[in-house]
């Protein structure tokens, strides 16, 4: 038994089977069940990029924003753009932040004569000036 009236088709209904913001077309329905849940629901799925991506309803304007429960708050996206949308890419100037300060500290071990070495290989020879000198 499944929910006809769900609020995720209506949704669909309503905004169409398009994701909104990469225009990924959902092909068809699957009908499927959770182990603890006693009934089936219907969920969509698109092909993107060779790969199948489930179709999800999602909020214009989050309700913690202000936003509203109602359909015409609600708009068709596909799970790769709701990633996106949740867990946005990292701060790209943080990152670079990060890989300096990495590089700096690598550059200072090396400064120092501090070699990091894996297990069964020889610690490299440090040579002084004297050695350069000669």
């Amino acid at each position: 038994m499944t929910r006809i009236f769900s609020e995720k088709r209506q949704v669909f209904a309503l905004s169409g089977l398009k994701c909104l913001v990469c225009k990924a077309t959902g092909e068809y329905f699957g009908k499927e069940k959770y182990a603890n849940v006693p009934f089936y629901h219907l969920n969509l799925y698109a092909m993107k990029n060779g790969r199948e991506t489930q179709m999800l309803k999602d909020y214009i304007v989050l309700p913690e924003n202000g936003g509203t429960n109602e359909l015409s708050n609600m708009r068709t996206i596909c799970h790769d753009c709701y990633q996106k949308r949740v867990a946005p890419a990292p701060d790209l100037e943080a990152r670079a932040k990060k890989r300096a300060k990495k590089r700096k500290v690598n550059k200072s071990k090396r400064d120092s004569g501090e070699v990091k070495v894996n297990k069964g290989e020889k610690k490299p020879k440090r040579h002084t000036a004297a050695w350069r000198d000669q």
